[in-house]
């Protein structure tokens, strides 16, 4: 690995090297720590808004990547988990006879 700032470290780590496949089997917690510099064109009025009430826009938008990511996973599995629930609801669930709590 070169020497550099983090962001450099991170962009070399995950995809502008031969390690590159290697870097992307790294633990999730690593990867969620590599950030990379990028331009972002947003509204002035909403930039002018988001620094009045202190938010960072970095985690703004990551959060609403994760959430929508969340939104998908549920949308795309609603009939599983609405069928698993259904089984449940019927059937109890799986070895709850011999809980002892």
């Amino acid at each position: 690995m070169r020497s550099g700032d983090a962001h450099t470290i991170c962009a070399y780590e995950i995809g502008h090297s031969p390690k590159a496949e290697a870097a992307t089997m790294k633990d999730a917690s690593t990867q969620r720590a590599c950030k990379v510099p990028m331009t972002l064109s947003l509204r002035l009025d909403l930039v002018q808004r988001a620094k009045a009430l202190d938010l960072e826009l970095s985690e703004v938008v990551e959060t609403a990547i994760l959430e929508a990511e969340q939104a998908r996973w549920l949308a795309e599995n609603k009939d599983a988990i609405d069928y698993y629930n259904a089984f449940v609801e019927k059937y109890g669930y799986f070895g709850e006879e011999f809980r002892e709590f």
